[in-house]
C-alpha cells in the first residue's frame, strides 16, 4: 500500500497540502526532509479497522481525552517508515506487531490548532478529572503517587493509585512508558513535546487532513 492523502475543507490544501505532499514523497526513504512551515496545525496518529474508525480523534467513541503532536513533531516524522513513526510517538514493538497482525490501519490526522495542554502529570490529570468527573476524587487522591513512582511500582502497590493508573492505560492508552514530563518516549528517550485535549469528531473542523501510511514489521 502506498501513502494515501485525503484533504477536506476549503482551506485544507493551504493548511496541510505541502506537508502531505512532503510526507508522501519522503515516506520510508530514511533521509531527513526539510519540513514545510506548519503554523497553527496539530495532529495525531489514528488507528482503526474500518473507515468509520477514522471519523474522530480516536476510534473509541467513549474516549474523552486524546494525545496530540505539535507542528515541530509532525515535521520530524518526515522520511520515516510507518514502524518508525509509531515508535517515535511511543508505540512499543510488541504492540505494533499485535495491531498489524489484526489488520489495523494507521492514519496521521492533521487539524487546525485546538485547545490542548502539555501532557505533564498535573495537566493531564486535571484534564482527565474534568472529562471523567466520576474519577475526580480518586485522581486527586492518587496524584502524588502517580507523579512520584514509576509504573511498575504503582501497579505493585495496588490500591487507589493502581486503579487510576489502570484506568488511564485502559481508557486513554497511557502506556507504561508515560513519564508525565510532557514528552513522548522512544527506547526510554524523551522525543517529542506531547499534548492532550478533548476528543472531537473531525466534522467539528472546517478543514482536516488524513494521511494513511503502511506499517510493515
Amino acid at each position: 500500500m502506498t501513502v494515501q492523502v485525503t484533504l477536506h475543507g476549503p482551506r485544507a490544501a493551504d493548511l496541510f497540502g505541502t506537508y502531505a505532499e512532503a510526507f508522501a514523497c519522503c515516506f520510508g526513504r530514511g533521509e531527513r526532509c526539510t519540513p514545510p512551515p506548519l503554523a497553527g496545525v496539530c495532529g495525531r496518529v489514528l488507528r482503526g479497522l474500518r473507515e468509520e474508525d477514522f471519523r474522530a480523534l480516536s476510534d473509541d467513541p467513549a474516549r474523552k481525552v486524546v494525545f496530540m503532536l505539535d507542528g515541530e513533531a509532525l515535521g520530524d516524522l518526515l522520511g520515516r517508515t510507518g514502524a518508525e513513526v509509531l515508535a517515535q510517538i511511543g508505540y512499543a514493538p510488541g504492540e505494533v506487531r499485535a495491531l498489524t497482525a489484526q489488520g489495523v490501519r494507521f492514519k496521521l490526522a492533521m487539524v487546525p490548532q485546538v485547545a490542548m495542554v502539555r501532557a505533564t502529570w498535573d495537566a493531564l490529570l486535571a484534564l482527565v478529572a474534568a472529562a471523567y468527573p466520576e474519577w475526580g476524587e480518586r485522581i486527586t487522591t492518587a496524584r502524588a503517587t502517580l507523579k512520584a513512582l514509576p509504573y511498575a511500582q504503582v501497579m505493585a502497590g495496588g490500591g487507589g493509585a493502581a486503579e487510576v493508573r489502570r484506568f488511564l492505560e485502559t481508557a486513554l492508552h497511557v502506556n507504561p512508558l508515560f513519564a508525565g514530563d510532557g514528552f513522548t518516549r522512544c527506547d526510554g528517550r524523551a522525543v517529542y513535546a506531547e499534548y492532550a485535549c478533548r476528543n472531537r469528531p473531525l466534522s467539528d473542523f472546517a478543514d482536516w487532513c488524513l494521511i494513511e501510511f503502511p506499517v510493515i514489521v
